[in-house]
Formats: C-alpha cells, structure tokens, sequence
C-alpha cells in the first residue's frame, strides 16, 4: 500500500503538537487511518490507556519498537542526534517499554530496555534512563551492578548516587565510605532527599525552567522513596544528614529535627559531639542562599567522610 508521505508527516506534526489527550487520540487515529502501522501513533495511543490496560497491552510497544528499528533501515539510533524519522519514537518506546516491565516483574527487560536507553540518550537530555536503570537494579537487588554500573558511567546522576550509596549500605563498606556516598548524593540534588522523606514540599514555580526541574525532582523521589525506605537502617543513612542539612540552612526549624540528639547517639561518640558542636555554633555561613546548601554537606562531610 502506499502512503502520501507528505500528508503523514503533516498529521505527525499535528500529533507532536497535541496537548491534551482528546487531540493526542484524534491525531493518532487519523495517522493510523493512512498508516495502520505507524509506530509514533502506536505508542502516543498506549500512553493513553489507564495502567492497567497499557500493561495488558505492553506487547503492541514491542511491535512498535519493532517497526521503529524495520522503518530505521532495521538498524537501531547511534544516539538522540540521529535525524533520520522516528528516532524519538525509538526512544520513547524504549522508556515505556523500561517503565511497564518494570511494573510486571519483569526485571531483566527492564533492565535490557533502560541500558539500550542509556546509550541512546547518554547525556539524559530527554529520557530517564538512569532512574529506570538504577530503580531496576535495586529491587533485583544486584549492589555489585550498580558498582560497576556508576563506577563507568561518565554522567554523575542523583538516581546513580542514591543507588550507589544504597549498594554500599548493602555490601556493608566501611562508614566512611557509605557517608561520603550519601553525601555525594546529596550535593548532586540538595532538595531530593527532602522530598523523599516527605519532609519538604516543592514549592509551585510560574518559570517553566524551574517548574521543569521541580517536576523532574518529584518523578526522581517516586522512584527512590521504596529503595531508602526499606529499611531502617538505609533510612537512618538518608534521614540523619537530612534532619542535620535542614537545620544548618533552616529549611527545618528545631521542632522539625527533635529526633536528631537521639540519632546521633548511634554514632561513635566523638563524631556526634562534632555535629552537635556543629549545630549549635555553626560557624561563617556563606553570604549567597544558594551556597548553603553545599556548605552544610561539606561541613557533615568533613565530619563524616574518611
């Protein structure tokens, strides 16, 4: 059968530019009217369904990950900036395709689809490969992987660092180094572990830049609240520099942080006089807002690190 490539790719425009669901179906489906086996209208029509129906459904994103590679020629993207059509289908397939296996147990295609993921857009400029990548290997419970997954990976990312220091926890390493992991996690997203305890809301941002960092923080802490609060003891790891960060910048006032004196009883005696001495007394504080953040990791740091 033959298409009229020009009128498809006009209503593939139309379909890109949707922003509501009704224009999303209604531009998919006329897509699909000229070219039944479109894969862009597949997977823009399987992100309609509830969670329920998309996971029954999981099957019509491998055939339209299928068609994406038949139509690239049968060979996969190099990377995001490949600009041949339907690359970022390719994509986006991958990353339902991670997300929903994820869902139904199925952790080594998970893992398969979040790693393809990754090489197709190495920098994350569009896809969340990493979060998928590490959530993934946390509940196989696979510490060694992750190691070694961060330990090559070219880009710090929280969801690596959180994973890492996690791992670490884990493999029983040494405190030092399992506090410099944490702490490491938290300089690369200071509002994150907040938000995963629950014990700071995201404020409501009109600038999209920040509205689109905000939305990206929230999704993160989703992915890794189930993680760190497995157990209490990956909890006490997360919580501590939290109650103590939030106090030293006031993102916490003193009722907020009651429970620290008890938790810094678990710590060998004289790095908890340290911190104690450190929140009474605090020292010189960096004039610029912005710089407090830093400032309070590394001063834990210095206490806590090796």
């Amino acid at each position: 059968m033959a298409f009229d490539s020009e009128k498809i790719e006009e209503m593939l425009e139309r379909l890109y530019e949707a922003s509501d669901e009704e224009e999303i179906q209604r531009a998919a489906k006329a897509v699909l009217k000229e070219d039944p086996s479109n894969p862009a209208a597949k997977v823009a029509l399987w992100t309609l369904k509830d969670e329920e129906e998309a996971l029954r459904s999981v099957g019509d994103l491998r055939e339209a990950l299928a068609e994406t590679v038949r139509r690239l020629g049968g060979e996969e993207p190099k990377g995001l900036y490949d600009e041949r059509p339907l690359v970022q289908t390719y994509g986006e397939a991958l990353m339902h395709l991670s997300s929903a296996s994820h869902s139904l147990g199925r952790l080594d295609d998970a893992e398969a689809y979040a790693r393809k993921l990754m090489e197709f857009d190495a920098d994350e400029e569009i896809f969340p490969a990493r979060l998928l990548l590490y959530r993934t290997l946390l509940d196989k419970k696979d510490f060694s992987a992750i190691l070694e997954t961060y330990d090559q990976d070219p880009l710090d990312s929280p969801s690596g660092a959180h994973a890492r220091a996690i791992a670490l926890i884990e493999k029983d390493a040494p405190e030092g180094e399992i506090w410099e992991a944490v702490l490491d996690a938290f300089s690369l997203s200071p509002e994150l572990p907040f938000v995963i305890l629950g014990l700071e809301a995201l404020p409501d941002e009109e600038d999209q830049d920040e509205e689109f960092y905000y939305d990206q923080i929230f999704h993160e802490a989703a992915y890794l609240e189930g993680p760190w609060t497995e157990s209490d003891d990956r909890l006490f790891y997360l919580y501590l520099p939290a109650m103590v960060v939030g106090r030293l910048t006031g993102r916490l006032d003193q009722d907020e942080t009651e429970e620290i004196d008890e938790m810094l009883d678990h710590l060998p005696k004289e790095k908890g006089d340290l911190i104690r001495n450190l929140l009474t007394y605090g020292g010189p504080r960096p004039d610029e807002p912005s710089e407090l953040d830093q400032w309070a990791i590394g001063k834990l740091m210095e206490i806590l690190g090796d």
